[in-house]
């Protein structure tokens, strides 16, 4: 049994050197990262999309749906658009979220010109969230691949934190296994 648990801390330790790994990478190349996760699940969906078109082809029984087909295809087709321009595809949805956000932050500002008479935190809440959200939005929508940057960076570190952390709490606990097994001997 300590065996197994060892194995396992051991497991999860390189599990933590990977995402120290990951996250440093991510903070070097984070201009890339995106249009690599953007080419892969480009590349997913032309795998996904081609074997559903074909499956609708080779049904003998004519059992598949004409939805086949076609959701085959769009799949297809978004999957050469995404793996064959990243950037672009990346700007899109960047830009979607900045619109998004901007559409919250009207709604959050709205609610907080309605409660500007009770002046309690409520209506401060309200006002100061509509206003954060507003400059986000704002950002996103003019700067996508700055934003793009910064998440990027920003995940980057929560990887390596969360991978030293690992380390140090599984290496502690690793330590305490060690000691446990050898008092039951």
């Amino acid at each position: 049994m300590l065996n197994r648990i060892k194995q396992y801390l051991r497991s999860y330790i390189v599990e933590g050197v990977l995402m120290i790994v990951l996250g440093v990478l991510m903070l070097i190349y984070s201009g890339s990262v995106i249009d690599a996760l953007c080419r892969i699940v480009g590349i997913l969906l032309i795998v996904f999309g081609g074997l559903q078109a074909v499956s609708f082809f080779m049904d003998k029984d004519k059992a598949k749906l004409p939805q086949t087909l076609l959701t085959g295809l769009l799949l297809l087709g978004l999957g050469i658009a995404l793996a064959s321009a990243p950037k672009t595809f990346a700007n899109i949805l960047f830009v979607i979220v900045g619109v998004l956000l901007l559409y919250g932050s009207v709604l959050m500002l709205a609610n907080a010109y309605n409660l500007r008479k009770s002046k309690g935190p409520l209506f401060l809440l309200s006002l100061i969230l509509g206003l954060i959200t507003l400059a986000l939005g704002v950002v996103i929508l003019f700067n996508p691949d700055g934003f793009k940057s910064f998440i990027v960076t920003l995940q980057g570190i929560a990887l390596i934190v969360e991978g030293i952390s690992m380390i140090a709490v599984l290496s502690r606990l690793k330590k305490d296994v060690s000691t446990a097994g050898s008092k039951e001997k």
